[in-house]
């Protein structure tokens, strides 16, 4: 089998012909030669021939429906791509320029959160990370993966002969007439390098609870913790399931200029007004320690921790907690009752357990079925039947018989089985409510919560 992946497609030949006669016969004309044009089709050639007016040879291929409707979707933008992609390898600075501004305008309108620069022995190929699924979009010649490389360098003010070590920085592009800022990594491969463009949409910073998918229950109780003027709210779940979202859904509750805020993250991704951001910056001794050990002298009310992440920085964060200051800080474990045990196995005396830890939070995302089609798959979630992710959650307000249990040392076995007699909702839950308000599906949210971390 013939796949997709293997051939440039020429978007300037698949434009040559009714984009409505190929979308409804699933045809894409990949090449052409003297007399033939070759494509993919679920049609016998006879009938293609008749169909495009021209002779056509058939390449064999797997694939389905949705994946012909999705290279044929957004011709247009697709051809002045791969038009400038042909002229940017003689006219370097112009198209370069108008190619990459177009990419990342692209990008930005289709709601990517991550493009992917990477080549192979054949191709310089794009993917984009869309609502966390990561999907093929582009290939191109091989030769223009250097120059793309080197002017997003020197966007970044990077050393674009550097091409044995990886290298970080980011920029910032006017797109719809919005300052837009982009994360650049670069990571050397045995092929060349591979880089990686991080999109950083302060739209997502700006929504709330509500807008992030938390049920009215765990939005209430989450609410209710913020009021609190000390304590610990931990965030939890694995790597790329919104908790840095969440967080910064709820500084957005608690900034103020009568507030002292102050956040360590690695890195810094958004700048929030009113709040002081610490970047963690290993090269000078920057860590995690070393600003938890010096925090509390900048006088903070709130102190936001990106990642407990051993047990010197539980210890640290218990102690602030305890002198009258909140911590907000995220955990990798999958729920509630495994945070417990997390914390547990960083040595975290129960006493100090019972008096600091206020709320857990635990997350994932799912992806939402696309409103426009309803799951059918459209133009509009680019034929994949989802558009967008939302948070299942569960969450833990550690009441005085929780933080009572906490005391004793209970196992989180016995505290399961206590949230279970008063009707505690479980993530489970909170997802199947999801499914019944026809907001997801049940492969979608079998798929997310039997993902490990």
């Amino acid at each position: 089998m013939c796949e997709i992946d293997k051939y440039i497609l020429n978007y300037k030949l698949i434009q040559s012909f009714n984009s409505d006669i190929l979308i409804k016969n699933l045809i894409i004309p990949i090449y052409k030669d003297d007399l033939f044009t070759f494509c993919f089709s679920v049609l016998q050639e006879k009938e293609i021939s008749q169909l495009l007016n021209t002779p056509v040879k058939t390449l064999d291929h797997d694939l389905i429906e949705e994946d012909f409707l999705f290279y044929l979707n957004e011709i247009e933008v697709k051809e002045k791509l791969y038009s400038l992609s042909i002229s940017s390898l003689f006219e370097e600075h112009k198209s370069i320029n108008n190619f990459i501004y177009s990419l990342l305008t692209y990008a930005n309108n289709s709601s990517v959160s991550d493009i992917h620069f990477d080549v192979n022995e054949q191709f310089f190929y794009i993917r984009f990370r869309i609502d966390g699924r990561l999907k093929h979009y582009f290939n191109f010649d091989k030769k223009l993966f250097l120059i793309v490389s080197s002017v997003l360098k020197l966007y970044c003010k990077e050393d674009i002969t550097q091409l044995r070590k990886p290298l970080n920085g980011r920029f910032t592009k006017s797109i719809n007439n919005k300052e837009v800022d982009f994360r650049f990594s670069s990571m050397p491969t045995i092929f060349g390098e591979s880089l990686v463009l991080r999109i950083l949409n302060k739209a997502n910073i700006s929504k709330n609870l509500k807008e992030l998918g938390f049920s009215n229950h765990s939005h209430n109780l989450i609410k209710k913790s913020l009021t609190l003027s000390s304590g610990i709210i931990l965030v939890t779940g694995p790597t790329g399931s919104g908790k840095t979202t969440s967080l910064y859904a709820m500084l957005n509750i608690l900034k103020s200029l009568n507030k002292k805020i102050i956040t360590i993250e690695d890195p810094v991704e958004y700048r929030l007004d009113y709040i002081q951001q610490v970047e963690i910056n290993e090269k000078i001794n920057l860590t995690y320690h070393e600003i938890l050990k010096n925090i509390l002298r900048q006088d903070p009310d709130i102190i936001l921790i990106g990642e407990i992440r051993d047990e010197e920085a539980l210890n640290i964060a218990m102690q602030a907690s305890l002198t009258g200051h909140l911590v907000l800080a995220t955990l990798h474990t999958n729920s509630t009752c495994d945070t417990i045990n997390r914390l547990k196995d960083l040595n975290a005396p129960s006493y100090l357990l019972a008096n600091t830890l206020k709320t857990i939070v635990s997350q994932r995302l799912v992806l939402k079925k696309c409103e426009v089609c309803l799951g059918k798959g459209c133009a509009s979630c680019n034929y994949t039947k989802y558009k967008n992710r939302e948070v299942i959650s569960e969450t833990l307000y550690i009441n005085e018989e929780i933080a009572d249990f906490l005391l004793n040392n209970k196992d989180s076995s016995f505290i399961k089985k206590y949230l279970h007699s008063k009707g505690f909702v479980f993530m489970e839950e909170d997802a199947n409510n999801k499914i019944r308000n026809n907001k997801t599906t049940w492969e979608e949210v079998n798929n997310v919560l039997n993902q490990e971390l």
